[in-house]
């Protein structure tokens, strides 16, 4: 019987762009050479990485979960943003 491993990550890493997200598809590969069962839960932005995340899945033997973004379809006007970058000068406390 395979051992199982469940990744969440907060950002799907096919196609990588930068350091963060090859870190995490090669640490996704070597779970699957190492020969466990894989499975991953990730944040994605929109449809076409949905339908990027069921390819790879199908690529690589393993299951993606992708999440959509909770606020990402949520457009904020001019005047919200400005408001909010005033909000965050006027109470530091609520800066991260």
């Amino acid at each position: 019987m395979k051992k199982r491993i469940l990744i969440i990550t907060p950002k799907f890493p096919y196609p990588s762009y930068g350091a963060c997200e090859l870190d995490r598809a090669a640490g996704i590969e070597m779970f699957i050479k190492l020969g466990y069962e894989v499975y991953v839960i990730t944040k994605v932005y929109g449809e076409e990485y949905k339908q990027e995340a069921a390819r790879m899945a199908e690529k690589l033997g393993i299951t993606i979960v992708p999440i959509s973004y909770k606020y990402l379809s949520r457009a904020q006007t001019f005047c919200k943003k400005i408001q909010s970058i005033f909000g965050r000068i006027f109470r530091p406390w609520y800066l991260d």
